[in-house]
């Protein structure tokens, strides 16, 4: 995945999450250490703190977090994150 100049590392098929439901206070090392406990995190991007990507190096890791995070309330209550697999781009 390309944002800008910089470029993140995708996983697989299957590994890679799209996260909507972000606040301000949530950062990239935040998120990215939350994410952590499903999985190894290949890259993790946080955009205009509303949503970000998460790619694992297996399907297998992704799955657990949806899994896990989906639904997760902020930790005051205002917003609850959506985690889901990222659109693959058409062949």
């Amino acid at each position: 995945m390309t944002i800008g100049k910089e470029k993140y590392p995708r996983g697989p098929a299957g590994a890679n999450l799209f996260i909507s439901g972000l606040g301000p206070e949530d950062t990239n090392h935040e998120i990215k250490t939350l994410f952590s406990l499903y999985g190894n995190v290949l890259s993790c991007v946080v955009l205009k703190q509303k949503y970000g990507f998460v790619s694992y190096d297996n399907p297998e890791s992704a799955r657990n977090a949806i899994s896990a995070l989906d639904g997760l309330a902020s930790p005051d209550g205002t917003r609850r994150l959506t985690v889901t697999l990222k659109k693959e781009p058409a062949q």
